[in-house]
């Protein structure tokens, strides 16, 4: 379905839900679900390029056959995995790249591993004749088996066995093999171009948040990052935000991350790694709360604290970062984006520059596209009631949930009828979100 925002002027072509978002006003329904993720891998050791491969919870142990790692195995990538699921409720991992698979041929039989990279080169196939009838051939994957097929006669027999980790070529009778290991698996270089595939996908990938833990990003491909979430923001309505490490966006749908934090098993997480924990924090939270002051799960230590001036600093230059608590405990200084000159961006409210916002009017957003689809409404007098009676029913949830604050229900949602007409309908909303207390101010007074 098309969306995005609209020029009142001008129209739209395509048939579609247009919302435009305006800092114009100073003076139950089921909300849409969050906390989806997408990571997209470089470099990665195995698995299919292009492909997206769903992690939550639930299913964390089962996908090593696309993987090729547990998610609980010491690979970088399993780390930006289970960082992001510390707060994430489904991570969306993303391959950007495929190398060369790694095979072995003994005798009449040729086994390759499903996808290429240097991970294939740690299968092992075994052949062993079974006391009943027949052969039993094991796949082993570092060591460990995650396959096996028993009384099994030929090759043909093995190959319908159709396995999750190798494909299996050849003919004729199987015989014995002590343990055939695969070699020639090669990891694929990741280019710009990956970077460029990666984000057109995203035009077709649901996500509350986008992590970059890539590294040595330059400048081209920071401008790519930046273009692409605000054209799918402003052009295709799409809502969630970026986070990247180390550029100064300076767009409320990029999140700077500018330090890390070391675990407690001494695992650094730096500035690039840790963009997947913040996703899956941003991802994460209720549409009406906010992560400054939020603890980061099993950190012990900031990777690159800064100190109170050199903190003012960053805040002002719309950057996000961990700091410690006065009792300690390693945090989220402050839950905002990177937007910092709010006059370059069509001028912005100070709101547009604090995450909490931004999930208010992203999570609005989608549920005036769930609620308002085309076609759903006649265009005329019964319709608009009945549009302005959802839009209403949608601002008193909000307003319950402490997510927005003053609603006039009589003027706050309300179909432009001198202006609707053919198919095309227009809608006025005007909203103010509810912010966090998260600067007190207390005086006491002592005689």
């Amino acid at each position: 379905m098309a969306g995005g925002t609209f020029d009142i002027s001008v129209g739209k072509i395509r048939p579609g839900t247009y919302v435009n978002f305006e800092a114009k006003k100073t003076n139950s329904v089921e909300k849409t679900e969050r906390g989806v993720v997408v990571i997209p891998i470089a470099g990665s050791k195995y698995g299919k390029k292009g492909a997206v491969i769903e992690v939550s919870s639930s299913n964390a142990d089962s996908l090593q056959s696309q993987l090729g790692f547990s998610v609980y195995d010491n690979e970088e990538s399993m780390l930006l995995i289970r960082e992001a699921l510390k707060k994430a409720t489904t991570v969306k991992v993303y391959l950007m790249n495929e190398g060369e698979k790694a095979a072995i041929t003994s005798g009449d039989l040729t086994a390759t591993a499903l996808y290429g990279g240097s991970r294939g080169n740690s299968f092992t196939v075994t052949i062993v004749a079974n006391a009943i009838n027949g052969y039993d051939v094991t796949i082993y994957l570092a060591g460990s088996k995650v396959e096996e097929f028993t009384q099994l006669s030929t090759v043909e027999d093995l190959i319908a066995c159709d396995s999750k980790y190798l494909t299996f070529s050849g003919t004729g009778n199987l015989t014995e093999v002590a343990g055939a290991v695969l070699t020639g698996g090669t990891d694929g270089e990741t280019a710009n171009s990956n970077l460029t595939t990666f984000l057109d996908d995203l035009e077709n990938i649901s996500f509350n948040a986008v992590a970059f833990p890539i590294e040595n990003l330059d400048a081209s491909a920071f401008a790519s990052i930046k273009s692409k979430i605000k054209y799918l923001r402003d052009s295709l309505g799409k809502t969630g935000q970026f986070v990247v490490a180390n550029y100064a966006g300076d767009y409320e749908g990029i999140i700077n991350v500018t330090n890390g934090v070391i675990l407690s098993d001494e695992t650094v997480i730096d500035a690039v790694k840790a963009t997947a924990y913040v996703a899956g924090a941003t991802a994460g939270a209720a549409y009406n709360a906010s992560n400054t002051y939020l603890s980061y799960d099993d950190a012990v230590k900031v990777y690159g604290i800064k100190e109170n001036e050199k903190a003012e600093l960053a805040i002002q230059n719309g950057e996000f970062f961990f700091s410690l608590s006065n009792d300690g405990k390693v945090i989220i200084e402050y839950d905002i984006n990177s937007l910092a000159t709010a006059a370059s961006i069509g001028n912005r409210p100070d709101g547009y520059k604090k995450n909490r916002f931004i999930r208010v009017i992203d999570t609005l957003l989608e549920d005036l596209q769930t609620e308002f689809p085309p076609a759903r409404f006649n265009n005329n007098q019964e319709g608009w009631d009945l549009m302005e009676g959802r839009g209403n029913a949608i601002l008193k949830q909000y307003e319950a949930d402490n997510a927005i604050s003053d609603v006039d229900y009589d003027n706050d949602f309300l179909v432009d009828r001198a202006k609707s007409s053919g198919d095309g309908t227009y809608i006025n909303v005007a909203i103010k979100p509810v912010d966090s207390a998260e600067k007190i101010y207390i005086t006491v007074k002592t005689e």
